[in-house]
């Protein structure tokens, strides 16, 4: 996402409904083109269509919801159910080597 189309203030990692777009290099038409009424997906929109459901195996605190590939872009909802959990502080090095004690 551009910086320009951020909202200054706007937590984007807080819980919430995000409708994200993901385009391609130069908007260059690679994941396929429009026929009649249909989407005619190329490999790479197969590839793309066909990864969508595999990003909450990344990120436990993920939920998807619908999902569109364009010719020249992909469009997503992606809702956050949690905050990321963040350490408070950081544990000690456990080592044997008394150096650096």
């Amino acid at each position: 996402m551009s910086p320009a189309t951020r909202l200054k203030h706007r937590d984007y990692a807080s819980p919430g409904l995000y409708f994200v777009t993901i385009c391609s290099d130069f908007k260059r038409r690679v994941f396929g083109e429009v026929r009649g009424k249909g989407m005619q997906l190329s490999a790479l929109g197969r590839i793309a269509q066909e990864s969508w459901p595999g990003i909450p195996s990344h990120s436990t605190s993920v939920q998807l919801h619908e999902s569109i590939v364009m010719p020249n872009h992909v469009h997503g909802i992606i809702g956050i159910v949690q905050a990321r959990v963040v350490a408070q502080r950081a544990a000690p090095l456990q080592t044997k080597d008394r150096r650096w004690e």
